[in-house]
């Protein structure tokens, strides 16, 4: 019995740090900080009835090799909760999707509404391709191509595609932020450690220390930033950038190579029939709709070349 909760143990738990007597222990099922004595509790928890010693349980953590965590991060889909990384155990930020793909559901409910909203068989076509290429390849280096979706019009269901984005992906690969605000703060490179980084309320404007900050972090994989509280240092930025707004870009340059920009429209005459369409959307969505589009994404033939300038669509035009 003493063997197998050893087991369990250094496999939950790695040492973090020693101040004065106390050694501090990183749980890797909750992501906290833990004692020694909470150690000890769980031994005793983990004891046969009749068989539980405090003594014993003592010992038993005491005579542990429990692994030296570095508490700084990576971010590396589809692998363990700690992974090695340049010779180190580091926590892996990572977590698997809840939804389940399924391939052999039907998401044309999906394909019908981004036509609906987007109006084009074509931009329906680049974005899920764009969708599917991460969804298919995480780990591979991004397109240096981020999305601009904008319409005038409020309730036609920007926020239910971000919502979409983290259900499919997962809740640990999508980082969404209310405003433009947050991507010019220290430790902002902690915003693009996931795959996607959606900002909800873009507003950008040429010439600006945050357009540069978007430019440069869209068109790069790694670069060296300090943080709070640390030194500079280099920093993987695996997300691609999603920007929802109720105006058109204001930042775009001649001959612009980075940015996919879509007017995001419903045409739907009165509030109580948009309030109807979004019911049976949102309906088909938590009725298997979010593994039918994990399943698309996941066997979706991939046609555009994403790493190719982003298609010059009549909205970027104007």
């Amino acid at each position: 019995e003493d063997h197998a909760i050893a087991q369990k143990l250094t496999q939950r738990f790695y040492k973090l740090k020693i101040q004065g007597t106390q050694t501090y222990y990183w749980d890797s099922a909750t992501g906290g900080e833990v004692q020694a004595m909470h150690l000890i509790a769980l031994v005793m928890q983990m004891m046969s009835d009749g068989q539980q010693d405090l003594e014993r349980a003592r010992a038993l953590v005491r005579n542990q090799y429990f692994k030296p965590l570095w508490k700084q991060p990576v971010y590396l889909p589809n692998a363990p909760v700690v992974v090695m990384s340049r010779g180190l155990y580091r926590p892996n930020l990572w977590r698997r999707p809840d939804v389940t793909a399924n391939p052999e559901g039907k998401a044309d409910r999906f394909f019908e509404h981004l036509n609906d909203v987007l109006g084009c068989d074509d931009k329906t076509n680049y974005l899920l391709d764009v969708l599917a290429w991460r969804y298919q390849h995480p780990s591979e280096p991004k397109p240096h191509v981020a999305l601009y979706l904008f319409g005038e019009q409020g309730g036609a269901g920007k926020s239910t595609f971000a919502e979409t984005l983290t259900h499919v992906f997962g809740r640990e690969s999508v980082k969404t932020v209310n405003t433009t605000t947050e991507l010019t703060s220290k430790g902002s490179v902690d915003y693009w450690s996931r795959t996607w980084l959606v900002v909800e309320e873009a507003q950008i404007s040429q010439g600006t220390a945050l357009y540069d900050n978007i430019k440069s972090f869209t068109g790069t994989d790694e670069i060296d930033a300090d943080k709070k509280y640390e030194n500079v240092s280099k920093h993987q930025i695996p997300a691609q950038l999603i920007m929802l707004s109720n105006r058109p870009p204001a930042f775009i340059e001649k001959n612009d190579r980075r940015f996919f920009v879509c007017r995001w429209h419903l045409d739907i005459d009165t509030p109580e029939d948009g309030q109807q369409y979004f019911t049976s959307y949102r309906r088909w969505l938590e009725s298997g709709g979010y593994e039918a589009i994990a399943g698309h994404l996941a066997t979706r033939k991939i046609s555009a070349d994403l790493y190719q300038a982003a298609p010059m669509t009549p909205e970027k035009v104007q």
